[in-house]
């Protein structure tokens, strides 16, 4: 080889790459130069002023190149909009997941902020910000008194007191206001004739003689509701509650009127109500293997059609993931919440028959939730039923009771409890438009 050959190979070599230079030495692996931190849950939200956001905000923490980081120290802070919030401090699990304890939105309606700050050894820190908008309350539920009896201060404050609570729970304006004019006895014997423009609901109230003392304490449903195309289309605008006189005293005496009166709202609102609906409505398909005692019981369950998950979701937080009594639910075969089907003993037919059948919580699976068909001592109104009428089409807000359970299919009932009786009025149904045009859906069943 001549001296300008090998020269010629010696410079060509040092021109040649790493790679080329030292094929036998593998590539190294990128590194993870920084801490990367994304919004997970919780963000761009909407909730109501001084409540907290139904979604906590969570963050994902990953290196630069995507592995999940666990044990990175975040911290969380408010930094706008005057809220509070709890366990600011976290840590992220072996998914890099870590979640903010609560988050209060300020009390004026308006921007809240909070920023996620996570420091990882090595990596460095890096920051995220949320960013929720607080509402003010909206929703209106008004309540006419009709009838010879005047309520006393006991049983007015009851109402004003069940409306307030459900107020804070749907929250904002269901659609214009409703333009309704009609005849008197459309949605029961003694009710009277409308002509007015109702906000949001408008709840007819009375006091009579329904069947004496221990049987039905009250009855309670929608009268008319939206129609297809306007806006809160399939949700409540007028409906109907009515309590037995001859059960009123006792229920004041024992302390427990103001949890009767709670729970015959939620159904004015829609609560076993409204879980199935078709034309001139929305079609509406919660209430699935529907049962008819003494013949035909089902494992009847609550999960509406189309992808409306909310309820579902909050039985398993809740709880529910212990829940195994189902075996054919829409979307998750076994953590649903469970309907009445009045198939346990005691809560079997005739007691638990037309009326509390379909339309409540299964007493034996739910315990001490308010919105079961037999009423127990101390009821809890959950993020469940809030969650449920988020599913029919309320913007909710999960101010509800604290309530945690082991489900279990079926645990003892247990402790004394009130027989709420045939609770679901069955009057007749209406679809009213915009305009105030009114439509028979439902004859009186």
């Amino acid at each position: 080889m001549s001296e300008n050959v090998r020269r010629l190979i010696v410079a060509a070599a040092l021109l040649l790459p790493p790679a080329f230079a030292a094929c036998s030495k593998s590539a190294e692996a990128p590194k993870a130069a920084a801490v990367v931190v994304r919004t997970y849950l919780g963000n761009s939200q909407v909730g109501l002023v001084g409540w907290a956001v139904n979604v906590r905000p969570a963050v994902k923490v990953t290196d630069s190149v995507g592995n999940a980081l666990a044990g990175a120290s975040v911290s969380f802070a408010i930094t706008g909009g005057g809220g509070s919030g709890t366990g600011l401090s976290a840590t992220t699990d072996a998914n890099g997941m870590a979640q903010v304890g609560s988050w209060v939105l300020g009390p004026s309606a308006g921007l809240n902020t909070m920023a996620a700050t996570v420091t990882a050894a090595g990596l460095g820190t890096s920051q995220q910000t949320f960013a929720d908008t607080g509402v003010a309350a909206q929703y209106t539920i008004q309540i006419q008194y009709y009838g010879n009896y005047k309520p006393t201060a006991a049983e007015s404050a009851a109402f004003k007191a069940a409306a307030t609570r459900w107020q804070q729970m749907v929250y904002r304006h269901v659609g214009t206001p409703q333009n309704v004019t009609d005849t008197a006895n459309s949605c029961g014997a003694g009710e009277p004739a409308v002509n007015q423009t109702i906000t949001d609901l408008l709840i007819f109230a009375s006091f009579d003689s329904i069947d004496g003392p221990g049987k039905t304490l009250a009855e309670s449903s929608p009268c008319f509701a939206r129609l297809s195309g306007s806006s809160g289309a399939g949700l409540t605008v007028m409906g109907i509650m009515k309590f037995d006189t001859a059960d009123v005293r006792t229920l004041i005496t024992n302390g427990q009127l103001n949890a009767v009166v709670l729970h015959e709202m939620g159904h004015v609102l829609g609560f076993g109500t409204l879980w199935s609906l078709s034309a001139p409505f929305p079609t509406v398909s919660c209430l699935q293997l529907p049962s008819n005692p003494p013949g035909t019981l089902r494992d009847t369950y609550f999960s509406c059609q189309g992808g409306s998950a909310n309820a579902a979701a909050q039985f398993d937080s809740v709880g529910g993931t212990s829940y195994t009594g189902s075996g054919q639910a829409y979307g998750s075969p076994l953590h649903i919440p469970p309907v009445e089907n009045c198939a346990n003993s005691p809560y079997t037919y005739p007691t638990c028959g037309q009326g509390t059948v379909n339309g409540h919580w299964r007493t034996t699976v739910f315990g001490n939730e308010l919105m079961v068909g037999f009423l127990p001592s101390s009821p809890a109104l959950s993020k469940v039923t809030v969650a449920s009428l988020q599913d029919l089409g309320y913007t909710v807000n999960y101010a509800a009771d604290s309530y945690t359970h082991t489900f279990t299919a079926p645990p003892a009932a247990g402790g004394a409890r009130v027989f709420l009786g045939d609770d679901i009025h069955h009057g007749p149904l209406y679809a009213v438009d915009p305009s105030g045009r009114i439509t028979l859906v439902r004859k009186r069943q």
